[in-house]
């Protein structure tokens, strides 16, 4: 069910970079797509206001397009604390070009201000474990709260998708 779920949410991603509505290369934020199973429960609303996805190479470039031995990093940056339900963490979500999950890194922001805070994962494709490293990937970015009151457990509050491609 997971792996259709991503499949489903990957083919409409597909489906807006075919007709120009998301660049080849980029990073954007929905509430209209379902996170992966990897991600906690999505709950709208409730913690950081403002956060935003860039993909890069090495040296902090945008670009839409990376060789199969670049290390591409995605830099997930948030603000506006709003308290006990602030977003704490961004957890990662690899996905190569045949769908499957690569690998799903959590980061906590540690002690960065409560006002404004980033971190950054990189992936290198060739050396990832994929099978085809080669085409579109989309890495998911899921801003979660470990924790809400009332005991409901950690949660999902907004999402970052990003895209990129690898070319031979």
């Amino acid at each position: 069910m997971a792996k259709r779920k991503v499949f489903t949410t990957l083919g409409f991603i597909g489906v807006l970079c075919s007709v120009g509505l998301i660049p080849p290369a980029s990073a954007h934020n929905s509430a209209d797509v379902d996170p992966p199973s990897e991600c906690r429960r999505f709950v709208l609303g409730h913690g950081n206001t403002t956060h935003s996805a860039t993909v890069t190479d090495f040296n902090g470039n945008v670009r839409s397009t990376y060789g199969p031995g670049e290390s591409v990093h995605v830099n997930a940056s948030a603000s506006s604390s709003t308290g006990k339900t602030d977003v704490n963490r961004v957890r990662y979500v690899w996905i190569d070009p045949t769908g499957t999950v690569i690998e799903s890194p959590v980061m906590t922001r540690g002690k960065q201000s409560p006002a404004a805070w980033s971190v950054v994962v990189g992936l290198t494709a060739e050396a990832s474990g994929s099978t085809s490293p080669i085409g579109t990937w989309t890495v998911f970015l899921c801003y979660e709260t470990p924790h809400i009151e009332g005991g409901q457990g950690g949660v999902t509050h907004h999402i970052d998708v990003a895209i990129y491609n690898v070319v031979d």
